[in-house]
């Protein structure tokens, strides 16, 4: 066979996804004619497709190597080298790449990428928007902007840009996939199995999907559902780690904590991994650790993963926002700030840090019939969002507040009170368990003066550790970092401690231990703060079927246990830094 023959035969079997046939082909034309550019180009792509990364790096500097402005080789080598875990070489990729073509939305939405897993949200989206401005129908940007918006809690947002991303491309697997992740995130469990199954269907070795149907198996409870699942997957040599992370979550459930980590560590080995599910890994091997009571081992690995996170925390941008909100709402300026006419007594807040008995808290007052726990809902942070266009205020909150009139706030709580009592129509009382919710307790406090507000405390090393050692999104960029935790937590209760002072809206503090040593006696308190009557379910919270989607679910699951009291004393060794920071 002469070689253009053999290049259409090349060509012929990459178009059918005959992937090993044509890397066999395209490599013995390279060999024959080691300047046809083209050939380095299709063998880049094969390479990455295929997961061999090195090669698709080296078949990409050839392809520069004999064009120099190929800018979709650009492309391809920063995606190699993003996939290879070396972002910092990867940018200039895609700034070649648009340099030489200005109107490459590709490049655009690849680096937007890139800047989004770097943990620079806001210029991912810019270079999300400027792919979609060049080319609006261009489905991974939609895909990508997506992924960008579930990481900030967007879903409904995000959940309008996969499913255009489905429209423009129907086999569009991991648009299918991402709608089953957000209708997961959201409760949608039918639509999730659906677009999990589809996605499956597209690309049966495509194990993500069959993971996200187990996770929804565990979430509810059906463990060996879930498991059942994953088993065929958890069988082979080296188990993808989606499957081994998603089985590590219920093991315990099934005395498979042993065969949970050996999963983990087999999968680990595979270093085709991108680096957010080896974060992961280490969390969910830090969370086995930690129930095997091997604790410096756990905290081995709950250390490397918060090294893997991307974090970047601006102490001062954190001190001013902080600021700014207590100086709007300072003793002299709130008397001038305009409170809404709306009496509406159904919106319940359950605030404080993450990981600070929040989900045990909604969870007691869900089980009373009278009260529906509607979970972390991101009504308040969209309403903060929409404020300066609405207000037309660029700064938005806190400094709109001295913009808004009296209709304006009793319009922002219809609104919200709307969205709420559609989720339980007719329910007395709605809670709300989003925990920086905190953060808006002046705006909560003008817009819907006759809802109740509890706040839930803990021992401060406690949470800090607890936060730690959890897989916190990059909404939290505070969370990696021992002594960034303790500034945060430092302001949090300072912050708290102004509220408690200058607003009139009634707070109840609950602290988690007196909660777990006095459980009866606690509930009652907030059911009565409630105001409500008592129902003895309260005390069996954990026999409700209610799904929850938090971090905490497993534990409100199980009766009140004390076992989280003083956690950190067993990992005390590892944290002075943590410990010092918070005693100052």
């Amino acid at each position: 066979m002469n070689l253009n023959k053999k290049k259409k035969q090349a060509y012929t079997f990459f178009q059918n996804r005959q992937l090993q046939e044509a890397r066999k082909l395209y490599t013995e034309i390279t060999r024959k004619a080691p300047k046809d550019a083209d050939a380095w180009f299709f063998l880049s792509i094969i390479h990455g497709q295929m997961g061999t990364l090195p090669e698709a790096e080296h078949c990409c500097r050839q392809t520069l190597a004999l064009q120099p402005n190929a800018h979709a080789a650009w492309d391809n080598l920063g995606l190699a080298l993003m996939m290879q875990g070396r972002a910092n070489e990867a940018a200039p990729c895609f700034q070649k790449s648009i340099q030489i073509n200005p109107r490459n939305e590709k490049a655009y939405a690849k680096l937007g990428n890139l800047l989004r897993e770097q943990g620079h949200p806001v210029d991912a989206r810019k270079h999300f928007n400027k792919a979609l401005e060049i080319n609006p129908n261009y489905a991974e940007a939609h895909n990508n902007l997506g992924n960008l918006l579930q990481e900030q809690c967007k879903f409904k947002e995000a959940l309008e840009h996969y499913q255009t991303a489905a429209r423009l491309v129907p086999n569009y697997i991991e648009a299918h996939f991402n709608i089953g992740t957000i209708q997961q995130s959201l409760g949608n469990y039918e639509s999730a199995i659906e677009h999990y199954h589809e996605a499956h269907r597209l690309r049966p070795e495509f194990s993500a999907p069959i993971a996200g149907v187990a996770n929804i198996y565990e979430k509810q409870g059906e463990f060996e559902a879930a498991y059942k699942e994953l088993e065929p997957l958890l069988k082979l040599p080296v188990p993808p780690s989606n499957a081994a992370i998603t089985f590590a979550n219920f093991a315990k459930h099934l005395d498979k904590k042993d065969q949970a980590i050996n999963s983990l560590n087999k999968a680990l080995s595979n270093n085709q991994n991108p680096p957010t599910q080896i974060q992961d890994m280490h969390y969910a091997l830090g969370d086995l650790h930690n129930a095997n009571k091997t604790y410096d081992q756990a905290f081995e690995h709950y250390q490397k993963g918060n090294q893997l996170r991307p974090f970047n925390f601006d102490i001062n941008i954190h001190h001013a926002q902080f600021e700014a909100i207590k100086q709007t709402f300072s003793a002299e300026n709130i008397a001038n700030i305009a409170t809404s006419p709306e009496q509406n007594e159904q919106a319940v807040f359950i605030l404080g840090m993450p990981r600070s008995g929040t989900s045990l808290v909604e969870q007691i007052l869900s089980a009373h019939s009278q009260l529906y726990g509607a979970g972390e809902l991101e009504y308040m942070g969209e309403i903060l969002n929409s404020l300066p266009q609405r207000f037309s205020h660029p700064q938005g909150y806190p400094g709109v507040m001295s913009k808004l009139s009296s209709e304006d706030l009793g319009q922002l709580a219809t609104e919200y009170l709307g969205r709420l009592n559609a989720l339980a129509p007719g329910t007395p009382r709605i809670s709300d368990k989003m925990p920086h919710n905190f953060l808006s307790l002046g705006l909560i406090s003008r817009m819907l003066p006759k809802a109740k507000i509890i706040h839930c405390k803990r021992d401060p090393i406690d949470t800090c550790l607890s936060i730690y050692f959890h897989n916190f999104n990059a909404n939290h960029p505070y969370a990696n970092n021992q002594k960034n935790l303790a500034t945060y937590y430092h302001s949090y209760v300072d912050l708290m401690q102004h509220w408690l002072k200058v607003l009139d809206i009634p707070i109840l503090e609950v602290e988690y231990e007196q909660l777990v040593q006095d459980q009866e006696n606690q509930s009652q308190r907030l059911i009565e703060f409630c105001g409500l009557e008592w129902d003895e379910k309260c005390l069996q919270f954990h026999k409700q079927k209610r799904t929850v989607t938090t971090p905490s679910y497993d534990q409100v699951r199980q009766p009140m246990y004390t076992s989280s009291m003083q956690r950190w004393k067993r990992y005390e060794k590892h944290i002075p830094e943590l410990i010092a920071e918070l005693s100052k």
